[in-house]
Parts: structure tokens; sequence; C-alpha cells
């Protein structure tokens, strides 16, 4: 899919969208990127690509700017209220991600490094669904895009359309907001 500087509305022609940028190249030339877009339209699904294509070990290299970052994936409704009540850091993020990924498995080994890479700024931080959280808990979010804009670490943030402009996490932060074209469709 495609990403998009205004909204696209997927029943219109193709043909009348506004022009595309791949994710990957968005966030070379951005870094903090949030992406909206409609229930259903892949903006979980894109997340995931992009947590998976910085892990797999693919024969086709990486841009270079992504090299040696570690996803730090992050569904923001699975989160435990404790998480947002805390005040968490972005280290404190490392337990919960670990826990959701990996269960009993992750060794403390492992947790350590993944917390001396955010630490070092040597992430790609992907917060999904902004909007599945209450209202209060987006200053902490807010916190943490401005942590990761601090230590110029890559950021994506996504939320549906309806109810991010209740608590947008990106104006203080300069994440740039781009639309998920609909899935599908590569014009």
């Amino acid at each position: 899919p495609l990403l998009a500087a205004q909204p696209v509305n997927a029943e219109s022609e193709p043909g009348s969208w506004p022009p595309g940028q791949n994710l990957l190249d968005a966030l070379e030339e951005h870094r903090r990127l949030v992406v909206l877009g409609d229930p259903g339209g892949g903006k979980t699904t894109l997340a995931n690509w992009l947590a998976w294509r910085l892990s797999a070990g693919l024969a086709t290299p990486l841009p270079a700017f992504l090299e040696g970052l570690v996803p730090l994936p992050c569904v923001l409704r699975e989160l435990s209220g404790d998480v947002f009540a805390q005040e968490t850091p972005l280290t404190g993020l490392v337990e919960p991600i670990v826990r959701r990924l990996l269960g009993d498995k992750a060794s403390e080994e492992l947790k350590a490094n993944l917390c001396a890479r955010v630490e070092a700024g040597k992430y790609l931080l992907i917060l999904d669904g902004v909007d599945e959280i209450p209202v209060s808990a987006r200053e902490l979010v807010r916190n943490w895009v401005k942590a990761a804009s601090i230590q110029e670490a890559c950021v994506l943030v996504t939320s549906r359309i309806v109810g991010y402009d209740d608590m947008p996490v990106d104006r203080k932060d300069s994440l740039v907001g781009l639309w998920l074209n609909p899935l599908g469709t590569e014009e």
C-alpha cells in the first residue's frame, strides 16, 4: 500500500487519488510518521509488516537508514493500564513488548540488550492504534514520540482517522501525518 499526504476516499476512482509514497521511502524522508486510515484499512498490517521486515533477515537488503535498528512493535490497546498510570519511559516498553512477542521464553539478556538499544536510539518505535487508548493516555504516547525524536529514532504511529484529532500525538513532535491508501492498490 501507498501513503498519501491527504485523505483518500476508497470509493473514488483510483485515478483521482493523490500520488502515493511507499512506507520505507516516507520513513527515510521524514523519520517520524503518523499513518491515518479507516477501520480495516491495513494500518496494523502495515505496522506488522514493518516489524517483520526489520527482523526477518531477508536477502533483500534494508535501506541504509534502517540498518542495525531493532523494531519495537507496541500494540497500544494491549498495554496494561499500569503502563500509562506510571508514566512508563521508553525503556519500560521493552518488558510488555517482549512479553507479548515471546511470552515466558524471553531471557533477561535479551531484555537488557533491547533496553540498551533503546537507550542508544537504535530502534524503530511502532505505536499501533493511538485511537484505541483513552485520550488521557495519549500524553504519555506523545512523550514517547518526543523521547524518540530527541534520539533521532524512527517512529511509526498508526490511528484511525476518526478519534485521532481528540488528542493527536504529533502536534508538538514534528511527526508527519500520512493517510493509508486503500489496501490492494499500487497506483
